[in-house]
């Protein structure tokens, strides 16, 4: 677990950002920042723990993490 992580600001001009919806952006932004990365970028994450987080249902992270497998 870490305590912070770091978004460079190129992050939102990448084209495959610039082209998401909000959601899948703030999707992006949970995976790089969440508690649940360690220090070197590896995570244990569960769907639920996504939709804990995010008030999302399950569904709705499945769909939008589509954007991020392809």
């Amino acid at each position: 677990m870490r305590d912070y992580g770091k978004i460079y600001s190129r992050y939102w001009r990448n084209v495959d950002i610039l082209h998401t919806s909000d959601a899948d952006k703030l999707l992006g932004t949970y995976l790089l920042t969440s508690s649940h990365t360690n220090l070197i970028g590896c995570s244990h994450l569960p769907i639920g723990y996504v939709t804990a987080d995010l008030g999302w249902d399950e569904q709705k992270v499945i769909l939008d993490a589509a954007v991020f497998l392809n």
